[in-house]
């Protein structure tokens, strides 16, 4: 199950399937950048950076990367450069209930987020950005359009992970593929 190259890496899934997080260890691993696509997009008041498109096409320049996200005006430029594409498939009601903990988590702690915005109740249930949430989680109903858009964009391989049964035999075969790069 080894990748046959994880140099240039997108994580996508839905909306709280845990994308930053398994690239962040992923990235630790073999020794890449981690690049958030939230962090790059959003900016003050949750508006959306002007120059998110030309920081994503900078960041993908870059020999060695990870990046988390589904952001569909850059998944050109991000998936013609990655080399393998990992799909996090968790079921719809383990993110959809992973969806309210988390938001209900960040608005009961007032947790700063991306440009310093934070969520509330009131953004979580009425901004637009939140049906686009909500479209996401349904989105794992439709992996055959991912898979479609996945095939012939320049990646060798697409893996589709359940990371409740999945995660630990990727990361193991990970681990082997970087010390097999170092040597």
């Amino acid at each position: 199950m080894p990748p046959p190259d994880l140099s240039r890496v997108v994580v996508v899934g839905t909306s709280c399937a845990g994308k930053t997080t398994f690239a962040r260890r992923l990235a630790g691993i073999v020794g890449a950048a981690h690049v958030e696509l939230d962090a790059l997009h959003w900016g003050p008041q949750w508006t959306p950076r002007p120059d998110f498109q030309r920081d994503v096409s900078a960041a993908v320049q870059q020999q060695h990367w990870v990046i988390d996200g589904n952001y569909s005006v850059v998944r050109d430029l991000v998936w013609r450069r990655c080399t393998t594409i990992v799909w996090l498939d968790y079921a719809f009601t383990r993110v959809f209930f992973r969806a309210l903990r988390r938001t209900a988590g960040r608005v009961i702690t007032g947790e700063r987020l991306y440009a310093g915005n934070r969520e509330t109740v009131r953004d979580a249930l009425l901004y637009a950005e939140t049906e686009q949430r909500w479209y996401e989680m349904k989105a794992v109903f439709f992996r055959g359009d991912f898979e479609g858009q996945a095939s012939g964009v320049g990646s060798e391989e697409l893996y589709w992970l359940d990371p409740k049964r999945e995660l630990d035999a990727f990361f193991h075969a990970c681990h082997a593929w970087a010390v097999a790069q170092a040597l």
